[in-house]
């Protein structure tokens, strides 16, 4: 756009066409339209202005504080119900306004204003919210909408990616972490592991397949030359397929993380009943604002539960006076909430360890005795490693992306490469996990082998230890008759009743003591 045409006056009826264009319906019966036009100026707007009035009126339409027909949203009451939580923190090195653990007096005061001049950064962070949410957020902070359309669509980014837009960062990563329930059973299992008390604990009861969860994470930070926002959004927890009982679906909501938090209290309505109607600001051609289309907001805000905990550290670690992410910029957000994702796999594998630790016990102390359940759930936990390591091993590349950006602080730099050592070590321990897991088969397969062994030894050893008798049985057997027709042996004389029923035995059981007696003294077989 040159500059004569940015300063080339749109009339009134030239903006109404305009705004029809973009989906406003009936302007030229509306009264809003006319009270906007009237507090604009009869002289026109340039497109610059009009532009920003264009924003103005879409975000509005999209708070529901605007009833204007349009094609897009319709009338106010089709707007869909906010249900998920959405937190905000503004802070500047001296100064904090949290919107995250308490409720704000206006939900919509972060979308329809601005945050106060002396605070440098602004981060917002949202979960389970709608698409009406994220548009709002789109339309307020000028997002591109190649990631806006990547984070309507969250639930099916399934390979982690980093973009830059417009100087702008945008990152897509998944959020892995134990459920509440495994998280319980592996203190319970660390706790009893360090009283040794073993014998009196039935531990199978708390190793059990480790529960994972997992979510979509997708954040905008804002790059050159600001660095003052960050933009975040998670998507539901839900245990992941490997993990569930149910694989009908990719995954089941996590019961735990479902739950309201006792320090949010119950979950209210996304868009309940309006306040007292506020001004809409209006931008002018001067440069000055004016009020002309009354505002609604809404009375409460939304709670989604505990989703916002996973990232309560990072909130309480702005709230310190003199941190690291309370004196920096976007750069500085970006690796903490990157090293917190990170920092969350950690559980996973001592969970892991938990496991194949039961069940190295297990092994050596049944040996072939261990039932095949046991080996299929050894085969089932290295299928659910393999998963994770597929999961995760794509962050190395968006961590690398970012460290090798110019647009990173050195000092920020110098926190993600150790963030990329502690992903790539944990790679590196759940390869060494799988080939426990490996190594464990291998074990109860040898023990088996080596009872089939024991087995077929001892039933060798039964076979040639009675071999005489059935040799004897044999020549016993023949017809053998002398002269005066009586049944005789070659060699052993006549069988008599008196005599022969002694002979066969006594010479079974001498024959018997001579193979006992070469396998065992003279080639130590036995």
């Amino acid at each position: 756009m040159t500059s004569e045409e940015s300063r080339e006056l749109i009339d009134k009826d030239q903006m109404r066409k305009a705004l029809e264009q973009q989906g406003f319906l009936h302007l030229e019966n509306c009264t809003a339209f006319h009270q906007l036009w009237e507090a604009i100026g009869n002289e026109g707007i340039d497109l610059q202005s009009f532009h920003a009035v264009l924003r103005h009126l879409k975000l509005h339409l999209l708070c529901g504080s605007l009833e204007w027909p349009s094609a897009v949203t319709g009338q106010v009451g089709d707007l869909p119900e906010e249900r998920g939580f959405i937190g905000f923190i503004d802070w500047c090195p001296r100064r904090i306004e949290e919107n995250y653990f308490r409720r704000p007096k206006r939900a919509m005061d972060m979308f329809l204003t601005h945050r106060k001049p002396h605070m440098k950064m602004r981060w917002v962070h949202c979960a389970r919210v709608e698409r009406p949410t994220i548009l709002r957020l789109a339309v307020k902070y000028q997002l591109h909408p190649l990631p806006v359309e990547d984070t309507i669509q969250l639930e099916q980014q399934s390979v982690p990616i980093v973009r830059k837009y417009n100087d702008n960062f945008f990152v897509v990563i998944p959020l892995l972490r134990l459920t509440e329930e495994a998280k319980r059973k592996l203190n319970q299992y660390k706790e009893h592991r360090t009283r040794r008390n073993f014998e009196d604990l039935k531990l199978e009861d708390l190793i059990d397949v480790p529960q994972v969860e997992q979510c979509r994470f997708a954040t905008f930070a804002a790059g050159p030359p600001h660095y003052d926002t960050v933009i975040s959004f998670m998507t539901e927890w839900k245990v992941s397929k490997l993990h569930a009982d149910n694989y009908d679906n990719e995954g089941q909501s996590s019961g735990p993380s479902a739950s309201a938090s006792p320090e949010r209290g119950q979950l209210s309505p996304g868009r309940p009943l309006m306040e007292t109607p506020l001004p809409i600001p209006i931008p002018t051609p001067g440069g000055g604002v004016q009020s002309a289309i009354p505002l609604r907001l809404p009375s409460a805000r939304q709670d989604s539960g505990e989703e916002q905990d996973f990232f309560a550290g990072v909130v309480r670690q702005i709230q310190r006076d003199y941190s690291k992410l309370r004196s920096g910029n976007s750069s500085w957000v970006l690796w903490r909430l990157l090293d917190v994702t990170v920092d969350e796999l950690s559980p996973i594998l001592s969970a892991y360890r938990a496991q194949l630790r039961w069940f190295s016990s297990l092994i050596t102390r049944e040996e072939a005795r261990v039932s095949k359940d046991v080996e299929k759930r050894l085969l089932r936990s290295k299928v659910e490693l393999d998963w994770l390591q597929r999961k995760v091993r794509p962050m190395v590349k968006v961590l690398k992306h970012i460290i090798k950006d110019k647009a990173i602080d050195p000092d920020v730099t110098r926190y993600l490469e150790d963030i990329e050592d502690h992903l790539n070590t944990w790679l590196e321990e759940v390869s060494r996990i799988m080939g426990v897991c490996h190594s464990l088969r291998d074990e109860v397969n040898s023990y088996r082998d080596r009872q089939q062994q024991k087995v077929l030894y001892v039933l060798t050893l039964v076979t040639t230890l009675i071999m005489p008798t059935h040799l004897l049985t044999g020549i016993f057997g023949m017809n053998w008759q002398d002269a005066d027709g009586k049944p005789v042996v070659p060699g052993l004389g006549v069988m008599e009743e008196s005599r022969g029923y002694y002979l066969f035995w006594g010479l079974a059981f001498s024959l018997t003591t001579l193979i006992w007696l070469t396998f065992s003294r003279i080639l130590k077989w036995i």
